[in-house]
């Protein structure tokens, strides 16, 4: 379970952060659905989608007000992501593309995961060296939109901060 200190409006910002990531919760039935989150309201809660067809899609409203409104409640709900550590080599190929696209010198794809650990992982302030604030946050918004665990502001894993549960295997 998350951290009772973290504020509706600070977790509505989190989510917002990782729209278009797989999360999962609990539906008033008690089963587990994994769906997409589709929409964030500060005041509110999630929008998801866990089923779409040709005239539409299927989802829940998950509340994180306690008044039996809505789907599902949204204070359990969970992103599901990989820590950034477990990059594949395709999205590490591509970081490393698009660094060098920023003329940022040639950064190497088949080491590029090396690169990460050491820089990106073990000390982000670091990365300064290599792009500025813009392209920074246009690189954690394309690792955020692969699904990886950037964590968001002072919170450095939402995995850790249980706002996350870790993507098990896979490469996508």
């Amino acid at each position: 379970m998350q951290d009772k200190a973290i504020s509706n409006e600070v977790l509505a910002r989190i989510y917002g952060a990782y729209l278009g990531s797989p999360i999962q919760y609990q539906d008033t039935e008690g089963k587990t659905v994994i769906a997409t989150l589709t929409g964030v309201s500060r005041a509110d809660g999630l929008e998801t989608t866990w089923d779409k067809k040709k005239d539409g899609c299927v989802g829940d409203y998950l509340s994180f007000k306690a008044n039996g409104r809505h789907d599902c409640d949204a204070l359990h709900a969970k992103l599901i992501l990989r820590p950034l550590s477990d990059i594949t080599d395709e999205h590490a190929k591509q970081v490393a593309e698009l660094m060098s696209s920023l003329e940022y010198g040639e950064l190497d794809p088949d080491t590029i995961s090396d690169w990460f650990n050491d820089i990106w992982i073990g000390n982000s302030a670091l990365m300064s060296d290599y792009v500025d604030g813009r392209q920074l946050q246009g690189l954690i918004d394309f690792l955020r939109s692969l699904g990886y665990d950037l964590g968001y502001g002072s919170i450095p894993s939402l995995i850790q901060a249980g706002i996350a549960t870790k993507k098990e295997g896979g490469n996508g």
